[in-house]
């Protein structure tokens, strides 16, 4: 999650690791010439996922974790000694690196002989507004019938545009894809759709209402569940990341999660920039 090793930017030569005392780190990288050509220390946390904050690292890595094992704020805070709004705000950091890890490891689904079912919805508050509409944000979702594997996209509309986009974004080749509602997007009407559609042999069906699987329900009821009240707190698309995250690795250990964080913020071959206004390097 830190650099194991550093090169100062002065001279490209290794910096050494040095206790410094003074720090809640404990330890800085110092690249110290003779003859004062140059002197320069660089924080632990550069460039890594601790470096935005101020907390100790043991507390971001605690916090991190009680996070990971859904864990209430009210615990959090009497554990660590935090305040409510560095809970939810670090809270909201895990799922940004949550949303992050899944762009790194985004892939397609369907295939040949697959069937996709695809359905658009709108998540948030179930009561009317003022203009009589329902509160919320548009998803497309697909979900494999065999493998429940799935895709998220929130989008502004679910026009034929739309969907030909999350067809090429998520659906590879080949698929079957059944939906109770795509044929209102008068997709068959659209030169473009039926080219691209020709062109990688896609094949889709009609879903009657009652015929949805089991599967397919259990999974729209828990992203539901999921982004309850996310829509009023701006956490709507974060609450869809971690709930793929969560979805996409069922059953694993905390370190599967900092594997991931080491794919936002690869350390290999640190090097110490520096810029006036960067607190976290000082040219000494």
């Amino acid at each position: 999650l830190i650099a194991s090793h550093r090169k100062c930017r002065i001279c490209d030569e290794n910096m050494k690791l040095v206790i410094k005392r003074n720090e809640s780190d404990g330890h800085t990288w110092l690249c110290r010439k003779k003859k004062g050509i140059h002197s320069l220390c660089v924080s632990v946390r550069k460039d890594s996922f601790f470096e935005e904050s101020r907390l100790t690292i043991c507390t971001i890595l605690m916090m991190t974790y009680f996070w990971f094992h859904k864990l209430p704020n009210k615990f959090i805070m009497k554990e660590l000694k935090l305040s409510c709004a560095t809970v939810v705000e670090w809270k909201g950091f895990c799922r940004e690196l949550c949303l992050d890890i899944l762009e790194i490891e985004s892939c397609m689904i369907g295939g040949e002989n697959v069937v996709v079912e695809i359905e658009v919805t709108k998540l948030g508050e179930p009561k009317l507004n003022r203009q009589g509409r329902v509160k919320g944000r548009w998803v497309f979702g697909g979900i494999e019938l065999e493998t429940n594997r799935i895709f998220l996209q929130v989008v502004e509309d679910k026009d034929k545009d739309t969907f030909l986009n999350i067809l090429k974004s998520f659906i590879l080749p080949g698929t079957t894809i059944i939906s109770n509602g795509w044929q209102s997007y008068n997709c068959g009407e659209d030169e473009l759709f039926k080219q691209y559609a020709i062109e990688n042999s896609l094949k889709f069906g009609h879903l009657d209402i009652g015929e949805r699987t089991n599967g397919s329900e259990s999974i729209w009821y828990a992203i539901k569940r999921q982004v309850k009240g996310g829509i009023c707190n701006g956490q709507f698309n974060l609450q869809l990341a971690e709930y793929l995250w969560r979805r996409s690795h069922p059953d694993v250990d905390f370190a599967v999660f900092l594997e991931g964080v080491k794919k936002v913020y690869p350390q290999q071959d640190a090097v110490g920039e520096w810029s006036s206004s960067d607190l976290s390097e000082i040219v000494l």
